[in-house]
């Protein structure tokens, strides 16, 4: 009888560390939906409200699946340092990929003052479109950087973004979207990385992306601060 007792406490008490850890750790699955099919995840994180990257700061190379209105539509994977390249699947497969760009025609226009260009490129490594930071003056003649989208013949798309991510406008000035960055939790360095569009905004989710890396570099720079 006492050896059954102890079975008894041994195994309580294993039950309750396990639950503990679940607790605290976020160890236990994940009940998140994903979407049917790879057609509706992507159109998804395009016309979605809320936009969801899953992040790390303990790991140098970023991965973690983006959720599109709270359910699972892709996932990110970065991979190299310094030919760093951002990779969204889908159901597996590779949608888009992202890289710094410095050697094309889109980082030497006449009369354009800019900085750091992401550019955007499929499965077949065609290319997609442009986001760049520019130099505007603002309502008060203060000169400040934007990003700005582009298709893949340098067409600005119809809004543009604050440079650190944090806010999406329209070109009337009318801020239609927002984007913020937090951690997971009190335990380790999970994060997350949100926008946030006004209803009825349809926004690319190539150009989403092009936020979440502005957010990320940001809070990655001051998380620890």
């Amino acid at each position: 009888m006492k050896e059954k007792a102890k079975i008894r406490k041994a195994v309580y008490i294993a039950v309750m560390w396990c639950i503990l850890a679940s607790v605290l750790l976020g160890c236990r699955k994940s009940n998140v939906e994903s979407y049917a099919s790879a057609e509706e995840a992507k159109q998804a994180m395009s016309q979605c409200r809320i936009f969801l990257v899953e992040g790390d700061l303990d790991e140098v190379n970023q991965e973690g699946n983006i959720l599109a209105d709270g359910k699972i539509a892709g996932r990110l994977k970065e991979t190299g340092i310094l030919n760093t390249k951002w990779t969204v699947s889908v159901d597996g497969k590779t949608w888009f990929w992202m890289k710094f760009v410095t050697d094309e025609p889109i980082n030497n226009i006449d009369g354009v003052i800019a900085g750091t260009t992401y550019g955007y490129y499929d499965e077949n490594n065609q290319c997609l479109g442009y986001a760049q930071k520019r130099l505007f003056e603002n309502e008060n003649l203060e000169r400040e950087y934007y990003l700005v989208f582009m298709d893949a013949d340098g067409n600005l798309k119809d809004y543009l973004a604050e440079e650190r991510g944090e806010e999406l406008y329209d070109y009337e000035g009318n801020q239609i979207g927002s984007g913020k960055a937090d951690l997971k939790g009190y335990i380790g360095e999970k994060c997350y990385f949100e926008i946030d569009t006004e209803t009825g905004v349809s926004v690319d989710a190539v150009d989403k992306m092009a936020m979440y890396l502005q957010l990320f570099s940001k809070f990655n720079e001051t998380a620890g601060d």
